[in-house]
């Protein structure tokens, strides 16, 4: 048994499944992910092989992060399109730029 979190657990077939889950586990890019699918070569899955899916940890922003020039506004008062632009940006805790994805 393989405790996933405070209210949930997963049975698994072997002790060391259960002990070293990290031995398991298989990573995939967000470019494997078409439609409702994830593709991953060399995985070891059959049709019907139950998984969990351990989504990364939530990634939070404030509006300095934000790179809309409010003072460059359409007529109607829209921001003006940039296609140049990231418009959030994410730092780690020592303001080094990280990937959004």
């Amino acid at each position: 048994m393989l405790v996933i979190d405070g209210s949930h657990i997963k049975l698994v077939s072997t002790f060391d499944k259960a002990v070293n889950p990290q031995n398991y586990l298989k990573n995939f890019q967000p470019d494997d992910v078409a439609g409702n699918s994830i593709t991953i070569s060399g995985h070891g899955f059959v049709n019907g092989t139950a998984v969990t899916y351990e989504a990364p940890d939530a990634r939070t922003f404030v509006s300095r992060q934000v790179d809309v020039n409010s003072n460059s506004l359409n007529p109607d008062g829209s921001p003006i399109a940039d296609s140049n632009a990231d418009n959030i940006r994410f730092f780690d805790d020592d303001g080094n730029a990280l990937a959004h994805g």
